[in-house]
C-alpha cells in the first residue's frame, strides 16, 4: 500500500483524559469529534490503566498498543497535586494515537514528539486546577493547540527529511554518471522484534519515505551509500517475522542479492532461529547471496545472554557478522557497508 503521508493522515486521534473517582478513566476531551466513541473509551481506559500510577509524575512517553483496532499510542501519565481530589491528587493522560504501520516514524522521532507531550501535560495539569466549570472549555482549548503543534511537527520533519534525500547526493556536472549507480536488492530479516526495522531507519535516517503492504508485512526503502566512487542503491525489503506471514515472505526473497540477518543478544530463542531463518532463504535463491548476521541491542551490555557462539555460527554457514545496536548506532553503517564492498566484489566491479 503506497500512500502520501501528511500530518492529517499520520494521526487518528488525539485524547486527554482523567481518572474519575467514580467512573474511573474518563474522556474529557479528544479531537476529531468523529472518532468512534468505543474507541476512545477503551483507549482511554487502557492508557491510563498500563501502569500503576503512583505518588510521582511519569518521566517519559510510553508507546501503547491497542491491537483490536490496529492502533498504537503516544501515551503520557501524570500524577499531579489537587487540593479538591481525595488524597489531594489527580490522575490525568495524554494519548496521541496513530495508526500502527506508521510506528516506525513516532519510535525514529519520539524525542521530538515526547518535548511537546510533555510541555501540554504540563498545560494541562495547570487548566485542572481551576474552578470546575472552567476546566473543560481550557482542556478543549489545549487539545486543539497540542494538535495544531503535533500537525506542524509532523510537517516538518517530512520536508526535513525530504530535503535530505535531495541533498544526500547532489548532482555535479561532469562528475558521476549512470555506470557508477548500481541497485540491489538487501531483504532484512529475523524473529519478531530483535530491532530490524530500528537498523533500517538508523541506517536510512528516513521514516517517512517508507512503502508499507500490509497484507503480506513488508516495509519497503531506499538508501544509496557512496563506496570508493561508486554509488550503490539499496532497496531495503524489512520482511516481518510472524509465521503468519511465513507463506508469503518466502516469494520475497526471490531475486534478492544480499541479506541482512538479524538477531537480538539479549534473546537466546532469537539466535536459535538463525540457522532455520538462514536456511530458508539460501534455498529460495537461484544466484549467490551476500550475507551479514547482526547481533543487535549490543548496548543492553547487563542483558546480554549470546556471546562468541554467535561468531563461530556465522564462520559456519558462511556469513559476517557484527554487533550492532539501534540505539547508539554502533555497527550499523559498517554492516551495510560490508554488504555493498561484497556485493562490487563480486560483480567485479572493484
Amino acid at each position: 500500500m503506497t500512500e502520501t503521508i501528511t500530518p492529517a493522515n499520520l494521526v487518528k486521534a488525539v485524547i486527554y483524559a482523567v481518572f474519575d473517582e467514580k467512573a474511573g478513566p474518563v474522556a474529557r476531551c479528544f479531537l476529531p469529534g468523529s472518532f468512534p466513541e468505543e474507541r476512545i473509551n477503551e483507549i482511554t481506559f487502557k492508557s491510563m490503566s498500563f501502569t500503576s500510577m503512583s505518588e510521582r509524575t511519569a518521566k517519559s512517553v510510553a508507546v501503547i498498543p491497542y491491537p483490536l483496532y490496529n492502533l498504537k499510542g503516544l501515551v503520557k501519565n501524570v500524577v499531579f497535586d489537587h487540593p479538591r481530589r481525595r488524597g489531594g491528587k489527580g490522575e490525568c493522560c495524554l494519548v496521541l494515537v496513530f495508526d500502527e504501520t506508521r510506528d516506525c516514524i513516532f519510535y525514529k522521532y519520539i524525542k521530538q514528539f515526547e518535548k511537546v507531550i510533555n510541555t501540554y501535560s504540563n498545560r494541562f495539569t495547570e487548566a485542572e486546577q481551576l474552578e470546575d466549570n472552567l476546566v473543560k472549555g481550557r482542556c478543549n482549548t489545549l487539545l486543539n493547540g497540542f494538535l495544531g503543534e503535533i500537525t506542524a511537527l509532523i510537517a516538518d520533519l517530512a520536508k526535513a527529511e525530504l530535503m535530505d534525500f535531495k541533498d544526500a547526493f547532489p548532482v555535479v556536472p561532469g562528475v558521476g554518471n549512470q555506470a557508477n549507480k548500481i541497485r540491489y536488492k538487501l531483504i532484512v530479516v529475523g524473529d519478531p522484534e530483535v530491532g530490524k526495522t530500528s537498523l533500517v531507519l538508523s541506517f536510512t535516517e528516513r521514516a517517512f519515505r517508507r512503502t508499507y503492504i500490509p497484507t503480506i508485512g513488508v516495509n519497503i526503502s531506499e538508501k544509496a551509500i557512496m563506496v570508493r566512487d561508486k554509488r550503490v542503491e539499496f532497496v531495503l525489503w524489512d520482511i516481518a517475522g510472524q509465521s503468519k506471514f511465513l507463506k508469503m515472505r518466502t516469494h520475497f526473497y526471490e531475486g534478492a542479492q544480499a541479506l541482512l540477518l538479524v538477531f537480538d543478544l539479549t534473546r537466546p530463542e532469537t539466535f536459535k532461529s538463525v540457522s532455520d531463518w538462514h536456511a530458508d532463504i539460501v534455498k529460495s535463491q537461484k544466484a549467490p547471496i551476500i550475507a551479514c548476521l547482526a547481533g543487535n541491542k549490543a548496548d543492553l551490555v547487563s542483558q546480554r545472554k549470546v556471546g562468541r557462539e554467535a561468531a563461530e555460527l556465522a564462520q559456519h554457514i558462511g556469513m559476517q557478522y557484527l554487533e550492532t545496536s539501534a540505539l547508539t548506532g554502533a555497527n550499523v553503517i559498517d554492516s551495510f557497508r560490508y554488504i555493498a564492498e561484497k556485493l562490487l566484489e563480486m560483480n567485479k566491479l572493484i
